[in-house]
């Protein structure tokens, strides 16, 4: 059906800012726990086939700017061992970014890693690369154990089944959702966690029925301090049914909180 993707564990539906502050002075990786639900484009093991240093400025359409003023830095093969999405190739390709005083993440042929890494639009045939920023989460397997301990520990989950409990009947899990939201509150921001300047991203699952309501909601990961507040109003949601072959169906999503402090 056009305009809506079914994947077991989807991409980030809708991001929500709380009622807060000023940008953080620089990005940080994100848990292992937010990077997993969040739908992070791509997640694997894999090990380095090839190394291509890039020039100080390649020209073309396919390298126009890259976010925060960040510059292509090298092209890296990987032959992809295991992934923790559904669509990886044996092979793919990623671009790592740097500048300023933002290095490179540095890759060595035939060592494995466990990459991270997010599709970004480009002009040119491919219409997309996977990115690896100075900031990203990726590692020497040797150093990533328990990331991959949690990833292997729920990226089979079913979200409607294993983690809201909901067995009545098989529900879908959709990562774009064909429907809009008709209400979409923001969380307060609550005084415990404004005092202990307590900020980040809450990813909640969240359970539709067939008119759009939420019939159960759950906190994925984030600061115990804002986990409540999130869950709270994502109970609030509302959107439009959901229909998959023209009928109207439950399914399950994800909603994104950000609180930013102070």
């Amino acid at each position: 059906m056009k305009g809506l993707l079914l994947i077991v564990l989807g991409l980030v539906l809708l991001r929500v800012p709380a009622p807060a502050a000023h940008a953080e002075a620089r990005p940080e990786p994100e848990s292992i726990c937010n990077e997993f639900w969040m739908g992070l484009s791509s997640i694997f093991i894999g090990r380095v086939i090839s190394v291509t240093l890039l020039p100080p400025h390649p020209k073309g359409p396919g390298w126009a700017a890259r976010p925060g003023h960040l510059k292509p830095q090298t092209l890296v093969r990987f032959e992809v061992e295991k992934s923790y999405r559904k669509y990886e190739t044996k092979q793919v390709e990623v671009e790592t970014l740097g500048g300023g005083d933002k290095r490179p993440l540095a890759f060595e042929v035939g060592v494995r890693y466990l990459v991270f890494a997010e599709w970004y639009p480009i002009r040119g045939p491919s219409g997309q690369r996977l990115l690896v920023y100075p900031y990203s989460r990726t590692k020497l397997v040797t150093q990533a154990q328990k990331d991959i301990d949690f990833l292997e520990s729920v990226f089979k989950l079913n979200p409607a089944e294993d983690v809201l409990n909901f067995r009545d009947e098989p529900v879908r899990h959709i990562g774009i959702l064909q429907g809009r939201p008709i209400s979409l509150p923001k969380p307060p921001y609550p005084n415990a966690a404004r005092a202990a300047h307590a900020s980040g991203s809450v990813p909640v699952l969240i359970l539709l029925d067939e008119s759009g309501r939420v019939i159960k909601a759950k906190s994925l990961c984030g600061d115990p301090l804002l986990t409540e507040a999130a869950e709270a109003t994502a109970w609030q949601a509302r959107f439009s049914p959901i229909k998959v072959s023209g009928r109207e169906v439950k399914v399950s999503t994800i909603v994104v909180y950000n609180f930013v402090s102070h």
